[in-house]
């Protein structure tokens, strides 16, 4: 299983298309599926430092490349994956993981010499995104952290789940409340049924609630009783999961 991971890590890795927080643009595509592919991946032991350097030396080794994917990676901050990193490439159509190129073997070469040595383990999963729920930043320069909250809807509660997110969604936004989010939908390698919320922050101290707070922006919107009423009905489709906060590593992909 770990080769057979291995073999798709890089076959994976070589494939760019959208930047995997070019969210405003896939948006603007409607052809767009908004799939993702997500890697988390565990060095060696005691190798961090030298998988780290690997990994940008891949990057620039597919830098001219023609039809690369782009990926951007993370370090989990906090969590039972502590330590560990997230990759990511979004912004995708399910044919574009199909594609071919000449260069394949090349780059699965490169990478079996000069990446493999330093990864333990390697987990691929694939999300698509929520493109009637979000609200985003025009631009990521500023943001250097993302907090990730998994979700699990309940069997038979998908319809009321959406429904009410929408609604929520609605109001924040009528309200302008201050917050930004995404949810991407699991499609495979995970839970069935799990959704993830997305929330970029410049910083620790941008983690602080909003002001006004979320409550309040509802409240404004849908009245104190619609407001508690609408949040009751939607705690009951789901079940809350795992709060893990990642650092976005743009030293470790050149073009980011």
């Amino acid at each position: 299983m770990k080769k057979l991971n291995f073999v798709l890590f890089k076959a994976l890795l070589a494939l760019s298309l959208i930047s995997v927080f070019s969210l405003l643009q896939a948006q603007e595509d409607e052809d767009n599926a908004d799939v993702a592919m997500l890697w988390s991946v565990t060095a060696v032991d005691g190798k961090d430092a030298e998988f780290e350097a690997a990994v940008k030396g891949f990057h620039e080794f597919m830098a001219d490349k023609e039809g690369h994917w782009d990926w951007q990676w993370y370090s989990v901050l906090t969590g039972e994956d502590t330590g560990s990193y997230r990759a990511r490439s979004g912004g995708h159509n399910w044919a574009d993981i199909d594609v071919e190129h000449d260069w394949d073997d090349e780059v699965d070469a490169y990478f079996e010499e000069n990446v493999s040595p330093f990864i333990d383990t390697a987990t691929r999963s694939i999300t698509v995104g929520e493109d009637e729920i979000v609200n985003w930043p025009e631009s990521l320069d500023e943001y250097n952290y993302f907090r990730i909250t998994d979700w699990q809807i309940k069997q038979g509660q998908g319809n009321a789940f959406e429904t009410n997110l929408k609604k929520i969604h609605a109001a924040l936004q009528e309200g302008g409340w201050g917050g930004y989010y995404y949810f991407a939908y699991n499609s495979s390698g995970g839970r069935s049924g799990s959704v993830v919320l997305v929330s970029p922050h410049k910083n620790w101290a941008d983690m602080a609630e909003k002001e006004p707070d979320f409550f309040s922006v509802l409240s404004e919107q849908l009245g104190e009783d619609g407001a508690g009423e609408l949040l009751d009905e939607f705690s009951t489709t789901y079940r809350a999961g795992d709060v893990t906060t990642l650092r976005w590593r743009k030293d470790m992909n050149p073009d980011d």
